[in-house]
């Protein structure tokens, strides 16, 4: 495999390429996104009159469209380490992550309106499934429109820090210092669906996410570097999660801004479900759409 349109992310990376600033980077990141979060979040408690453990279990406990927006927007506390890393440990620029704007605009732009079409298709298309969906108790018609453009900033600040991190930082780092895509795809995408593993939420299914995530990652991969921009990656993370946490959500995880409720729990989902090859299926056809519009 060979990816010209990749170097001019790679190239920045390459004066500090030694692996130990990668590893020192990622445990040093980790660290104050997790300070930060976790100040974040008692900050929000103490307006709350709790105690900053009781806010957290709240947020996993009671699913609204108030503990949702604060789940989502804490992944701005993913964004900053990374800069902050890249410019002071890397000795590169932190705009350097990225392509020129306007081709991170555009490319955006093309890929979310691609997925967005493939999506509509695919909900049109038989088999219908409308009868599943339940209205969400929590969020009428009109309550959702409103706080749609909330939801949407909030899914696109969640998927784009986690691009950021690992398509961003962690694979270009990778790929400057190993000329092998079987590393700097292989590794930060093993790492993203080993931190996808949630046997508290999801049961005895909790390897699906896992693996989900771990093909996911390996797409997304593959689109960031035929296109040469970070935001073929977060486009097609923003659009496939759009679903999930906007549109058709389980009632017990993330689905606060959702519309619908689908009828099974979280650890239901994974216990024989159909959908669970759908959504494999989604992510390969999103992949190809992708590379369709990139040409590339």
């Amino acid at each position: 495999m060979h990816y010209p349109y990749y170097e001019p992310l790679i190239a920045p990376a390459r004066e500090k390429n030694e692996i130990w600033r990668v590893v020192v980077g990622c445990l040093l990141g980790t660290v104050i996104y997790y300070i930060s979060t976790l100040y974040f979040l008692s900050l929000v408690a103490g307006t709350q009159g709790m105690s900053t453990v009781e806010y957290i279990a709240c947020l996993t406990e009671i699913i609204s469209p108030s503990t949702t927006a604060i789940t989502l927007f804490s992944f701005v506390f993913m964004m900053f380490p990374v800069f902050l890393i890249t410019e002071t440990l890397q000795k590169r620029r932190w705009h350097t992550l990225f392509a020129p704007w306007r081709m991170e605009l555009k490319v955006f732009i093309a890929v979310t309106s691609a997925l967005l079409t493939l999506g509509l298709a695919i909900e049109l298309l038989p088999p219908w499934t409308y009868s599943l969906l339940e209205w969400n108790p929590n969020l009428g018609f009109t309550r959702w429109v409103v706080l749609l453009p909330v939801a949407l900033l909030a899914v696109l600040i969640q998927t784009g820090a986690e691009e950021l991190v690992f398509r961003g930082y962690l694979q270009s780092q990778l790929a400057a210092r190993f000329n092998s895509p079987w590393v700097w795809m292989v590794i930060p995408s093993a790492i993203f669906g080993y931190l996808h593993y949630d046997p508290a939420t999801w049961g005895d299914g909790a390897i699906w996410p896992v693996l989900w995530a771990f093909v996911f990652g390996l797409c997304a991969a593959d689109v960031v570097a035929r296109s040469g921009t970070l935001a073929a990656g977060i486009a097609f993370h923003f659009v496939n999660n759009l679903y999930p946490l906007v549109w058709a959500g389980i009632p017990d995880y993330l689905s606060g801004f959702a519309l619908f409720h689908l009828p099974w729990t979280s650890e239901e989902m994974l216990e024989a479900n159909p959908m669970l090859l759908t959504d494999f299926l989604f992510v390969v056809c999103s992949w190809l759409m992708i590379r369709l519009v990139l040409r590339r």
